[in-house]
């Protein structure tokens, strides 16, 4: 049964039987189960192993040069940044690493950027978004009709706000670099087998 669903993370497996094992145990003490065993209970992590889709989890392998080549299909500035950040260690809570970071906190010559956390070093590459970033006032969309331009506040970040953005705050603005991330999963069509984790 596990097999037949397709699963590309053995956690989730795990997740799943083991709810799977307390609902049997409660069938247990209803006289509900006719053999009067928990068979989930003797389910290991080999025989989990072996329900998780090998093939899927090759796929979220995946090569600096495959993020870079991900990276170049990408319209916006802005997008290369947050992908190939997120690839580098980039995140924080609620994404601030992104949404609060400037070209001040960027240290080109040792390739380093100040976060909330501390340093961290980072490509030219991402140096090189970064600034194309930040000087980026345009906003190319990832869906249909890709010549309508949305425009962007000078804030003084990395990452600017669009126009017509209510909120920001921290929430808002973590929210605002998830929905980007999952666009650009849709957009390369990689979206199916690989989320924020396995950047």
């Amino acid at each position: 049964m596990y097999k037949t669903w397709n699963i590309k993370s053995i956690d989730t497996l795990y997740v799943i039987n083991n709810r799977l094992s307390q609902y049997a145990q409660w069938a247990l003490e209803q006289n509900l189960v006719v053999d009067s065993q928990n068979h989930f209970l003797e389910i290991n992590r080999d025989m989990l192993l072996g329900c998780v889709n090998q093939v899927a989890q090759q796929k979220r392998l995946v090569t600096r040069e495959q993020m870079l080549a991900w990276c170049a299909q990408l319209p916006n500035a802005c997008d290369k940044f947050i992908f190939l950040g997120l690839y580098e260690g980039l995140e924080g809570k609620n994404f601030e690493d992104f949404w609060n970071a400037s070209m001040d906190d960027i240290d080109k010559e040792n390739k380093t950027i100040r976060v909330s956390r501390g340093v961290l070093p980072i490509s030219q590459d991402l140096i090189d978004f970064a600034e194309e970033s930040n000087q980026t006032l345009e906003l190319y969309p990832m869906s249909g009709d890709m010549t309508r331009v949305t425009g962007l506040v000078e804030n003084g970040k990395i990452i600017k706000t669009k126009r017509n953005t209510k909120y920001d705050d921290p929430l808002h603005n973590g929210r605002a670099i998830y929905v980007t991330i999952k666009r650009v999963c849709v957009f390369l069509d990689i979206d199916k087998w690989f989320n924020t984790k396995q950047c």
